[in-house]
């Protein structure tokens, strides 16, 4: 495979394929929930089998790993070397992640305290323990935080931590250095697993490898390292061969398990590395999905449900058409995600940055700059300007 590198000085670089993965993994996410939510609460039969839903899903939550490990490389370029580097990183991320999650966990505890027959009690550390990120079990032993989904935000926020830390030094330098600790917790938690505090032993979780995959993903776009178009959608079909192999060909195999680690990488890569043209009305809404798709992940099991028990008091018997009721529930999820993102993610953000543009203005979006959305419609532009 030919390599093709290409001058960094100028910051004017298209990687708009990140945003589309964006909207892919939340996606997968989304419909692998909305056909579990169907088997769970209504005991219907799946439209997939439960064994590929569960696989999905896991896929979707690695490919969002891999993901955040490019953007903070490419993202923090202004900020590697500077002093107040770390703190301005950090208050950047917080403000991104912090306030609609918080919003949603108070969302999801209000509902445990107004309507009993959802039959849940937390312990007060369950609940402080959901708002802080920190990894606590549930009461019924499954270590989620209140808003399930949110598991994966507590390997975030540590990713985080560790990645301002390396800030003050240089793009390279920080890149290594976050994956000598990531590696180092990783080999840690594997030798000592059963003798480490339980916070402990979640945080030196594998998953961790998925940032560090994204890291030097990331630093090899800031070198200036190239594909062509062919080679990146070759490692994507690639990817989705591994698919097929981790599912349905090789199951509890080792080609199974080499196809977990490979799958989101070669994702990555096939889309960020390439100049690829995405252009047009499909790929706009498609970006569009992925500015809201951090809603549409904290949100989504909102509509799903409603759904179902909006069908189950109306009487109508969604369990004869489950495909119908994962589509319809998924594509409410979609809208219900771009309104907040819109009404809600947009203006708190603004709000947030009231210190000033000069601490707070960023050249690099989540990994975009004005060039990965033109052509696109204003609001789509609008919307991947203001994402922090």
């Amino acid at each position: 495979m030919v390599n093709h590198r290409i001058p960094t000085s100028s910051s004017k670089e298209t990687v708009a394929g990140i945003q589309v993965l964006r909207a892919f993994a939340v996606l997968v996410v989304t419909i692998c929930h909305a056909q579990f939510e169907a088997s769970r609460i209504g005991d219907l039969p799946g439209a997939m089998p439960s064994a590929t839903v569960t696989g999905l899903a896991a896929f979707g939550v690695q490919l969002f790993f891999v993901i955040s490990g490019f953007v903070m490389v490419y993202a923090t370029e202004p900020l590697f070397g500077t002093r107040p580097g770390p703190f301005v990183f950090l208050e950047r991320r917080l403000a991104r992640i912090v306030p609609l999650y918080w919003i949603v966990t108070t969302f999801y505890l209000a509902l445990t305290l107004l309507f009993t027959k959802f039959d849940k009690a937390y312990p007060a550390s369950f609940v402080i323990a959901s708002y802080l990120f920190i990894p606590a079990a549930r009461p019924d032993g499954i270590i989620e935080p209140l808003v399930g989904q949110g598991w994966s935000l507590n390997f975030e926020m540590l990713f985080y931590v560790v990645f301002a830390v390396t800030v003050f030094w240089s793009r390279r330098m920080s890149a290594t250095i976050v994956t000598v600790i990531l590696l180092g917790s990783v080999a840690i938690g594997e030798v000592f697993r059963s003798q480490l505090p339980f916070v402990v032993m979640v945080w030196t979780s594998p998953i961790l490898l998925y940032f560090v995959f994204g890291i030097w993903i990331g630093l090899v776009y800031r070198q200036g390292w190239r594909l062509t178009p062919v080679q990146g959608l070759t490692l994507i079909a690639c990817g989705c061969v591994l698919l097929g192999v981790e599912f349905y060909w090789a199951p509890q195999s080792f080609f199974a398990g080499l196809a977990v680690w490979c799958i989101p990488p070669l994702f990555v890569v096939g889309a960020s590395l390439p100049r690829l043209s995405l252009k047009g009305p499909f790929w706009s809404a498609v970006m569009v999905i992925g500015a809201a798709s951090y809603a549409l992940y904290l949100f989504h099991a909102v509509p799903i449900r409603t759904l179902f028990f909006f069908a189950r008091w109306t009487g109508l018997d969604i369990g004869r058409a489950p495909l119908a009721y994962v589509s319809v529930s998924v594509i409410i999820a979609i809208a219900l995600a771009i309104a907040i993102h819109y009404l809600i993610e947009r203006p708190l953000l603004k709000a947030l940055r009231w210190r000033g543009p000069e601490k707070t203005r960023q050249p690099y979006v989540d990994g975009f700059d004005k060039s990965a959305v033109i052509s696109t419609p204003d609001l789509l532009a609008r919307s991947v300007e203001e994402r922090a």
